[in-house]
C-alpha cells in the first residue's frame, strides 16, 4: 500500500453485479446521513471523494462504461475498491453459454462475472462483498439451485489479500442495511489512508456491526403456542438490525414483529428459513384446515355465478375477449374452447407473422451492403436493475433503427429453488427475485398462498399491505424518474448529444414555474444533472422518505420481514399510522412538483422536435392485473377474483390496439402464455392442467403448466439469446407499468378511490392542501404509448399511489376507532391446492402461479414486468416490447459519425420501461 495518504483523496469504487436480486443496491441507496451522494460529493470528513462506477447509477453505458472497468483491470485506474453484489456462478456448468456476463470478447464469447473478478481483485486496494449472495452464495446457492455459485471469498480463496493488505471484507445480510454498508465503506477508506485501524472478526466482517446476538424467529402472529418463541432452544446469529433498526433507527425484522431468517449466516436459506414459518407454530390438535380449502361452497357458487353473469354481459357478449386463442364465452360468462374436439387447439404457429419475420431478416441481410448500416450494441444498458443488453441494426444516414434484440444476460433460478420447499418459504424467496420491487413479489406470493389455502387477512392487514405497496411504488417511481431516466434529460446529457435542443431549452419558459419554481426548461435540465443537480439530490431524499413507509410496515426495505399469508406481524398502532400519514402528506406535496416538472419536459421535447412523439411508440397493447385490494371485497378466492379484482384501487384490465378487451382477472389469467423459443430454456413436453379452477381452458404454455428447464447456450440472435422468457396475452406482446395502469383505470375504473376518477379519456387525481395548495391533476390518455409518455405517466403515478395511500390511511384510522385491530389469521394449507397472486410493482404486472402437492411446492412460476416487456422474440418472430419500441425510435442525436454516437435515443426508449 502506498504510504502517502493523499493518494486516497480520490478513490474509484467499482461495483459489479452477479447472481442475485439487486436488493443490496436498493438498501445502499436508502442510506442517509451520510448517503452515497455524500461520498461522491466529498462531504464526509477525512474520507476521500468517491468516483462511483456502478451499473445502477452510471451516466455512460455500453463500451464507455466498461472501459473504466477495463482500465482498472489493466492497472491504469488506481486506487480503486472493488465491491461485488450477488454470487459468482460456476460457468463451467454453462457449456458455451454464460449464467452471468458483462460484455463480449472479440471472439464472441461472454466476458463472465468470474473473469472480471479474477482480473480486478488482485489490483484493488480493497475488495468487499455486500450481501449474503456475494458473501456466502445466499439464495442462489440454496438447495435446488439450477447451477452452482460461490461467494467472493470462496472464489478468490481464503488467503487472498488486496493491494492494501486486506482480506475480502464481508458485509452479509439479505440485504444488509445500507447505513451499515456505507459506514463500513468509510472505515475501509480511512484505513487505506492509514487514519484508523479496521477491526474485522474471524469471518472478515466489521466486528462493530456483527457482534449482536440475534435469534431466528417467526413473525409475530396470532398462532399458539407461545412456547414456539422460547429463545433458549434457538440458534444464535449475529446481526446489527435488532439494535440499529433498518434505517434511521426504526424498523428492523423481529424488532417490529417480523421474522428473523438468520440472513447474515452462511446457508441461511436451508438452515434457518423454516424458522419463519408460522405454520410450524400451530397447535395442530386445535387447528383445522379451512372449510372451503380454496373452493367455494354451494351458496358462494350461486353468488359467484351471478357476479360472473353480470360482468359477462358487459365484457364477453358486447366485446371480443380473445381473437387468437381458441377461447370463447357462453351467456353466463363461462369460458370454453371453441372446438372441444380439436386435437391441438392451441397450435402456436402463425404463418403470416412467421413470413413477415422471415421477410424482415432477408431485407436486413441485403441492407448490410450499405456502409451506413451497421450493428450497434449497448452492453450493458446502465441505470437499469439488470445488465440489459440492446443489439440494434442502425441505418445511420437515415436516422433509423432497422432491427433490435434485447438480451437479459443474468440467470437466477428462484423458481427451481422454491420447488419441493414448504409453501411459506415462497414469501421470503420470491422477494429476492428483484430487489427493486421485492415487496410486490412478497405480496404476490402471499396472495397465491392465501388463494391456495382459502384464507383472507383481517381488514386492517389488507389496508396495511396496500400502504406498504404504495410506499414501494412511490419510491421506485421516484428512483426511475430522477435516478434512472432523469439523467437522459439533464443538461449534462442533452447539451452533449443534442446541442440545438439545449439552446432551445435555455430560451424556453417553464409553464410549471409556480409549482416547481424553475423559470426555464434549462433550469429543469440542470436540476437533473446526476449527483449534483438539486432535483436529483432531492429525489434521493424523497425516495428514502417513501422507503420509510415500507419499513414502518414491513420492517425493512427491500425484503419484507413482517408479511406472511393471512396477515402482517406488526401491531395495530395509531402512532405508526400517524408517522406514515406525515410522510404521505410530504410525498403528495412532492407529487405536485414531479408532475409539473415532467409535463414541462415532455411538452418541451414535443414542441422542439415533433418527431419525439414517435420515439419508442407501441400500438397500445396494455395489461394490468390490478393492485391495492379493498378490504370489504377481497376474499382471496379465484372463483370470486373478478369481483374483488374490479374493486381494487387500481383495477385489472387488458387493452389491445387501444381497444378494451376485458377487465376480469380470470380472463387476464387464462389468456397468459409463456414461450421459450429464443430463451435459454428448454420447452417442457406435458400439460398438467387443462383448465383453471373455474373450468376455463388454459394453454399448454400457461404458467400453471410451465416447467423451468435451463438450457444455457452460446448467444445467437437468430436462435437463443436471453434469460427472459416471452409472455404473451392472446398471443400478443403486452406493455405493462404505470402507463398501462393509468390507461386501464381511466377506461375501466369505477371510482374505487374517492380521490381518483376516470372518464374513459383521462384520469383526475385530487390532492389535498399541504405545504402546497390543493391540486386537481389531469392525466390525458395519449394517442399511443411512447418513450416520453411512459415517463409522464410515471410522474402521475406518484400522485395516484399517494392518494391511494391517503385513502387507505383514512380506512386504517376508521378501523382503529372501531377497535378492529387484528392483523393476522390462522393459516393452514391443504395437502393439494393451486393459487395465483396478482399484483403490480412500479414497473408493471407481477403474477405468481403456485401448485401445492403433499403440502409442498410442486411448481412455482413467476411472470415479472421484465419478462412481459423485455422478452425476446416468440416462436412467430414477434419482438417483445423493448425490442419493438427501440425499432420504432428515430435517431435524433446530433453527432458527426460512429465515433461520436452515444445511442441516447435508444437508451431513453429502453429506460422508459424501467427495465
Amino acid at each position: 500500500m502506498n504510504d502517502d495518504s493523499s493518494s486516497f483523496e480520490v478513490v474509484h469504487l467499482i461495483w459489479l453485479r452477479g447472481a442475485g436480486c439487486n436488493g443490496c443496491t436498493m438498501a445502499m441507496l436508502g442510506a442517509s446521513e451520510p448517503g452515497i451522494e455524500d461520498l461522491i460529493l466529498g462531504n464526509v470528513p477525512d474520507a476521500p471523494r468517491v468516483v462511483l462506477i456502478h451499473p445502477e447509477l452510471a451516466v455512460e453505458s455500453g463500451d464507455v462504461f466498461r472501459s473504466s472497468i477495463e482500465k482498472a483491470a489493466q492497472g491504469k485506474l488506481s486506487p480503486f475498491v472493488l465491491v461485488l453484489e450477488g454470487a459468482i456462478p460456476d460457468e463451467t456448468q454453462a457449456g458455451e453459454g454464460a449464467f452471468s456476463k458483462l460484455g463480449t470478447s472479440g471472439d464472441g464469447s461472454a466476458m463472465t462475472l468470474g473473469s472480471w473478478v479474477d482480473r480486478l481483485a488482485p489490483k484493488a486496494a480493497a475488495v468487499m462483498a455486500i450481501g449474503s449472495c456475494a458473501t456466502w452464495g445466499g439464495i442462489p446457492a440454496a438447495e435446488g439451485a439450477p447451477f452452482p455459485v460461490k461467494g467472493l471469498e470462496d472464489h478468490l480463496g481464503s488467503h487472498f489479500r488486496s493491494t492494501g493488505g486486506l482480506p475480502v471484507i464481508n458485509v452479509p445480510g439479505c440485504a444488509p442495511t445500507g447505513e451499515g454498508f456505507i459506514e463500513t465503506l468509510i472505515y475501509v477508506f480511512l484505513h487505506l489512508a492509514q487514519l484508523v485501524p479496521l477491526n474485522l472478526d474471524s469471518l472478515h466482517r466489521p466486528r462493530w456491526l456483527y457482534h449482536h446476538e440475534t435469534y431466528p424467529l417467526p413473525p409475530r402472529v396470532e398462532y399458539p403456542p407461545a412456547v414456539g418463541f422460547d429463545l433458549s432452544n434457538r440458534p444464535t446469529v449475529n446481526c446489527p438490525v435488532p439494535v440499529t433498526g433498518w434505517m434511521r433507527s426504526f424498523g428492523g425484522c423481529a424488532r417490529v414483529g417480523g421474522s428473523c431468517i438468520g440472513c447474515t449466516e452462511r446457508d441461511f436459506v436451508d438452515r434457518y428459513l423454516h424458522t419463519q414459518d408460522p405454520i410450524r407454530h400451530i397447535d395442530f390438535r386445535h387447528a383445522a384446515a379451512p372449510s372451503n380449502a380454496g373452493f367455494p361452497g354451494f351458496s358462494a357458487v350461486l353468488f359467484i355465478y351471478y357476479v360472473n353473469f353480470i360482468t359477462a354481459i358487459s365484457f364477453c357478449i358486447h366485446h371480443v375477449v380473445f381473437k387468437t386463442l381458441p377461447i370463447e364465452f357462453d351467456a353466463y360468462g363461462r369460458a370454453h374452447l371453441r372446438d372441444e374436439e380439436a386435437e391441438a387447439p392451441y397450435l402456436f404457429a402463425d404463418e403470416a407473422r412467421i413470413r413477415r419475420s422471415q421477410n424482415r431478416e432477408r431485407a436486413l441481410e441485403k441492407l448490410f451492403d450499405n456502409p451506413n448500416v451497421w450493428n450497434y450494441s449497448i452492453d450493458p444498458v446502465t441505470r437499469s436493475s439488470g445488465n440489459l443488453v440492446v443489439n440494434a441494426v442502425i441505418d445511420f444516414e437515415a436516422g433509423r433503427v432497422l432491427d433490435a434484440q434485447v438480451e437479459n444476460p443474468q440467470a437466477y433460478g428462484a423458481e427451481l429453488i422454491l420447488k419441493n420447499r414448504r409453501p411459506s418459504d415462497a414469501v421470503q424467496i420470491a422477494a429476492r427475485i428483484r430487489g427493486a420491487s421485492s415487496a410486490s413479489h412478497s405480496i404476490a406470493a402471499s396472495l397465491a398462498l392465501e388463494m391456495a389455502g382459502g384464507i383472507t387477512p383481517p381488514p386492517l392487514a389488507i389496508i396495511s399491505r396496500n400502504l406498504e405497496s404504495c410506499g414501494e411504488i412511490i419510491s421506485e417511481t421516484i428512483r426511475h424518474l430522477f435516478i434512472h431516466a432523469g439523467p437522459d434529460y439533464s443538461e449534462e446529457v442533452v447539451s452533449k448529444t443534442t446541442p440545438a435542443l439545449w439552446r432551445k431549452a435555455q430560451k424556453s419558459d417553464a409553464p410549471g414555474l409556480k409549482v416547481h419554481g424553475l423559470e426555464t426548461v434549462a433550469d429543469i435540465m440542470r436540476g437533473l444533472n446526476p449527483m449534483s443537480g438539486h432535483l436529483y439530490l432531492e429525489a434521493l431524499q424523497m425516495l428514502r422518505l417513501a422507503n420509510e413507509i415500507t419499513t414502518l410496515i414491513f420492517g425493512r426495505s427491500p425484503h419484507a420481514s413482517t408479511l406472511f399469508p393471512g396477515g402482517i406481524g406488526i401491531e395495530a398502532n395509531r402512532e405508526a399510522y400517524n408517522q406514515i400519514l406525515g410522510r404521505v402528506n410530504s410525498l403528495l406535496d412532492y407529487a405536485k412538483k414531479v408532475v409539473a416538472i415532467w409535463d414541462d419536459l415532455v411538452e418541451f421535447f414535443y414542441a422542439a422536435e415533433p418527431r419525439y412523439r414517435r420515439a419508442g411508440e407501441l400500438p397500445g397493447n396494455l395489461i394490468s392485473v390490478g393492485a391495492w385490494d379493498h378490504p370489504d371485497a377481497y376474499d382471496a378466492s379465484y372463483a370470486n377474483s373478478n369481483h374483488w379484482g374490479e374493486k381494487r384501487y387500481s383495477p385489472p384490465g387488458v387493452i389491445i390496439n387501444n381497444v378494451p378487451r376485458t377487465s376480469r382477472l380470470s380472463d387476464v389469467n387464462i389468456g397468459i402464455e409463456q414461450f421459450v423459443d429464443h430463451s435459454y430454456y428448454q420447452q417442457w413436453n406435458r400439460q398438467r392442467y387443462q383448465t383453471d379452477p373455474m373450468s376455463g381452458p388454459i394453454s399448454p404454455w400457461h404458467p400453471w403448466n410451465k416447467e423451468t428447464i435451463l438450457l444455457p447456450s452460446r448467444m445467437n440472435l437468430k436462435e437463443r439469446y436471453s434469460w427472459s422468457t416471452a409472455p404473451r396475452w392472446d398471443r400478443e406482446p403486452m406493455e405493462t407499468g404505470p402507463i398501462a395502469r393509468l390507461w386501464i383505470s381511466a377506461v375501466f375504473g369505477k371510482k374505487n378511490c374517492e380521490f381518483i376518477s376516470g372518464d374513459r379519456r383521462s384520469l383526475e387525481i385530487d390532492i389535498p392542501r399541504g405545504q402546497r395548495p390543493s391540486s386537481r391533476l389531469r392525466w390525458q390518455i395519449p394517442e399511443r404509448p411512447n418513450t416520453l409518455e411512459r415517463n409522464r405517466a410515471r410522474a402521475y403515478q406518484v400522485a395516484y399511489a399517494g392518494m391511494v395511500a391517503y385513502a387507505n390511511l383514512l380506512n386504517a384510522f376508521d378501523s382503529l376507532r372501531r377497535g378492529e385491530t387484528h392483523m393476522s389469521k390462522r393459516f393452514l394449507l391443504p395437502e393439494k391446492s393451486m393459487g395465483v397472486g396478482f399484483w403490480e410493482s412500479s414497473s408493471g404486472a407481477v403474477t405468481h402461479h403456485l401448485v401445492v402437492k403433499n403440502y409442498n411446492i410442486a411448481n412455482y412460476q413467476v411472470t415479472s414486468p421484465s419478462d412481459w416487456m423485455g422478452s425476446p422474440r416468440d416462436g412467430n418472430g414477434v419482438p417483445g416490447c423493448y425490442e419493438a419500441a427501440v425499432m420504432n425510435t428515430l435517431l435524433l442525436e446530433e453527432c458527426g459519425g460512429r465515433e461520436d454516437f452515444t445511442g441516447i435515443d435508444i437508451l431513453r426508449t429502453s429506460r422508459s420501461f424501467d427495465p
